[in-house]
């Protein structure tokens, strides 16, 4: 037990998970999504349709894609979601056979 609570604090205190790291691998994230959008209005595209042309186009048409899969998700999670026991065997293997009631099968040829 006490290697459990070595460990968790071993990793609490690994290089990623320093505040200082934290803030500037955010830093080094928004200033790589800055120059993407800098860079778009920039570069010249060939585009196929008239709604590619607007500026940052992609930018947006992929947010609002990643949004509408976790909104999908969500609404998913209603119908997919189980109980925390789902697949633990409430009884042992033999009783849950006992219990189904199974008919033996009657064969046609008489023995």
């Amino acid at each position: 037990m006490s290697n459990d609570t070595n460990n968790h604090s071993d990793q609490s205190s690994g290089f990623f998970y320093r505040k200082d790291v934290i803030r500037w691998i955010l830093r080094i994230f928004y200033l790589c999504c800055f120059a993407l959008l800098v860079v778009d209005f920039i570069i010249h595209r060939h585009t196929e349709t008239a709604v590619e042309k607007i500026p940052t186009f992609y930018a947006f048409y992929g947010f609002v894609a990643c949004s509408i899969l976790v909104f999908i998700s969500k609404l998913m999670r209603i119908f997919l979601i189980r109980d925390e026991n789902y697949y633990d065997e409430p009884e042992a293997p033999e009783d849950y056979l006992n219990n189904q009631e199974l008919k033996h099968p009657t064969s046609e040829y008489p023995d």
